[in-house]
């Protein structure tokens, strides 16, 4: 039997037993999470997941799937995928952000991976209040795989550029020195 492989995502009001009741489908239908995230953000709860079971199973759980029907509000999604990423060979490297919480600081970082052909294997962002004065913060952690250290240089300067003219504390440093 062939072993199939997907992505799961799910989108509904925050309620207790979403993770109970995706599970259990997932479960009946013989399938097994590899890798999930999931969060309360406002008022829902989103879920991420790459699932595996065999390319049978996989293919009953699409998307119209009457199982994920009867989850109470919840939007459920299901593409097929490759069983794993490619393998991406270089140096892992963590990019941190601090500042106020102004427009554009996602997508200038993202820019700038990108111009320098850098690939994001994670990306989270947050928003909170500072200590004593309560402005709003915004924090940005990005996992990224650099091929060489020479584009780290690289980056780290331009990296500083968008820190300076933005307001904006930006750390590079190797993933494997960062405690957590």
């Amino acid at each position: 039997m062939k072993k199939g492989y997907a992505v799961l995502s799910a989108l509904g009001p925050d309620r207790v037993g979403i993770v109970r009741d995706l599970t259990g489908v997932i479960r009946q239908f013989s399938c097994n999470i590899e890798e999930s995230r999931m969060i309360s953000m406002g008022g829902d709860f989103a879920v991420i997941m790459l699932i595996d079971g065999s390319e049978e199973a996989i293919d009953k759980l699409s998307d119209d799937c009457e199982c994920w029907k009867e989850l109470e509000n919840l939007h459920v999604s299901l593409k097929k995928t490759n069983p794993a990423r490619k393998e991406l060979t270089g140096l892992p490297y963590l990019i941190k952000t601090l500042s106020l919480n102004t427009p554009g600081i996602v997508h200038a970082v993202t820019n700038l991976l990108r111009d320098k052909g850098l690939s994001i294997c994670e990306l989270e962002t947050d928003t909170s209040s500072a200590p004593f004065t309560g402005s709003p913060m915004f924090s940005m952690k990005i996992e990224f795989i650099a091929e060489s250290v020479k584009t780290v240089d690289e980056l780290r300067e331009e990296l500083h550029e968008i820190g300076q003219e933005a307001n904006i504390d930006i750390q590079l440093m190797p993933l494997s020195s960062n405690p957590g």
